[in-house]
């Protein structure tokens, strides 16, 4: 996986952080924000839980990501991503 591809952008869509994962873009994100991923992938992650804030998660333009759920994760039947909040996915 590609390092630092998992973007995190605030509302005005002015870059806050980079993550590594998935999993630590949703834990430094905030309401409203967006998750933008500049790679390709395959990227492998655990289970993300989203709570309590609406989220975008998109492609860069230029990158078609595919997010696969790790060999623990399928092992729990518990899906890819899960929440109660408003989340919008484009391009993965």
């Amino acid at each position: 996986a590609e390092k630092d591809a998992f973007v995190v952008l605030d509302s005005l869509g002015s870059e806050v952080a980079k993550f590594d994962t998935l999993a630590e873009a949703v834990e430094g994100s905030n309401a409203g924000d967006t998750i933008e991923i500049r790679g390709n992938g395959p990227f492998v992650t655990d289970p993300v839980e989203i709570k309590g804030r609406a989220l975008t998660v998109r492609a860069a333009d230029g990158f078609d990501p595919v997010i696969r759920l790790s060999p623990a994760g399928s092992r729990t039947n518990i899906p890819l991503m899960t929440t109660v909040s408003d989340i919008v996915l484009e391009g993965l």
